[in-house]
């Protein structure tokens, strides 16, 4: 994969880290850059139903290229922090969540979320509606453990890309039948299946790590996280890139 925001990471972990102006916390944006962002979101929203398309690929790319090279200026502080919590997938490059598209078994596309928590572990899970001529939902989830590598720091790596890079690999999963629950945000759904409150379904475990084991920000704030990922032994050209929204409930 050779493409702009591609080029543009490689040439941003080769700077220098007195290139930036890194600070506690995000600093405002400047206009350009606000608007890149509105445009991006924009961009995914319109075409959710295109995940993986090309075309749009390369619209995308060049938005993010724009916020990656301010982002990585202005690192701040609290990137990990600003990263916890739940948000709601509205682009994956190639498919980081198993995307369904059959007569009986389909990906809803807009109840798609990844919930990060603050003690080492994560969420994937995504609302599958089964059945051929009255469909039911479903709720897929993954559970995944993952530790921070590459810390940032102000005074030596600012100005760098990779860095707050959280090593994960998914060990479980599980599938429930029914939808979310209504009367649960994001973040107790996932506290109660992480501390067996609520009925786990049919679960599974995996033999062997599965999907990407690193992933960082190339952009992150309170309400929008562009994240790119890559399994273990691949080159960084050969990983996708996930684009999400912060959710703060799922009403």
């Amino acid at each position: 994969i050779t493409r702009l925001f591609v080029c543009l990471l490689f040439l941003v972990i080769a700077r220098e880290s007195s290139a930036g102006n890194c600070s506690d916390v995000l600093p405002p944006l400047p206009d350009e850059v606000a608007t890149t962002k509105a445009e991006l979101i924009e961009l995914v929203l319109a075409n959710m139903d295109k995940w993986g398309n090309a075309t749009i690929q390369a619209m995308i790319d060049e938005k993010v290229a724009v916020l990656s090279e301010w982002f990585v200026d202005h690192r701040p502080d609290n990137e990990i922090e600003l990263t916890l919590g739940p948000w709601s997938g509205v682009w994956f490059e190639e498919f980081g969540f198993i995307v369904l598209n059959y007569a009986i078994l389909s990906t809803d596309r807009n109840n798609t979320y990844q919930v990060i928590r603050d003690g080492g572990y994560l969420y994937n899970f995504y609302v599958v509606d089964f059945g051929l001529l009255f469909k039911r939902p479903l709720v897929n989830y993954l559970r995944g453990e993952y530790e921070i590598v590459d810390l940032s720091n102000q005074s030596t790596t600012c100005g760098q890309s990779r860095r707050n890079v959280a090593y994960f690999e998914f060990d479980t999963g599980g599938i429930i039948r029914g939808d979310l629950p209504p009367e649960m945000d994001l973040v107790s759904f996932v506290d109660s299946l992480e501390n067996e409150e609520i009925n786990g379904g049919f679960q599974y475990s995996f033999p062997e790590a599965v999907g990407f084991q690193f992933l960082w920000n190339l952009y992150v704030d309170d309400e929008l996280r562009v994240a790119f990922g890559v399994a273990e032994e691949a080159a960084e050209d050969e990983g996708s890139m996930f684009i999400l929204l912060r959710e703060d409930d799922m009403s």
